[in-house]
């Protein structure tokens, strides 16, 4: 039976995140919201193993590590804050700007040992058919 389910992790400046999700899992989306990275995949519950689903968030690098491949941007921002200086005379408040990002998102699917089997089984098959 197929499902979908979501993942969240703590989001910060770095730069690598994983996640361990079952074999033969399709990413869906991907996701920063409050601070969290959040990944929606679908999967079949019949398969018990494991695979990895590997992430590279970079704001101004466009070179993502070795097997990444750009998956799409997301623009993040950080608040208004409002900071305060002590002075001799008193206090001064300041009002920083929001911040925007563009961040950009490279994916990498690490594959269980099943899928690469059955994706080579079926390279032969259908090279044998042809």
């Amino acid at each position: 039976m197929k499902r979908v389910e979501t993942i969240r992790h703590s989001w910060s400046t770095y730069n690598m995140y994983s996640f361990i999700v079952p074999s033969y899992s399709k990413l869906l989306d991907v996701n920063i919201i409050n601070n969290q990275l959040e990944i929606i995949y679908e999967y079949d519950d019949i398969n018990t193993g494991t695979k990895t689903f590997s992430f590279y968030i970079g704001s101004s690098e466009l070179y993502p590590p070795y097997l990444h491949e750009y998956l799409k941007s997301i623009k993040t921002q950080e608040d208004q804050r409002i900071e305060t200086i002590s002075t001799g005379m008193g206090v001064n408040f300041n009002l920083s700007p929001a911040i925007e990002r563009l961040n950009y998102v490279f994916f990498q699917d690490q594959k269980s040992l099943d899928e690469d089997r059955d994706e080579k089984l079926n390279e032969i098959l259908d090279e044998t058919i042809n």
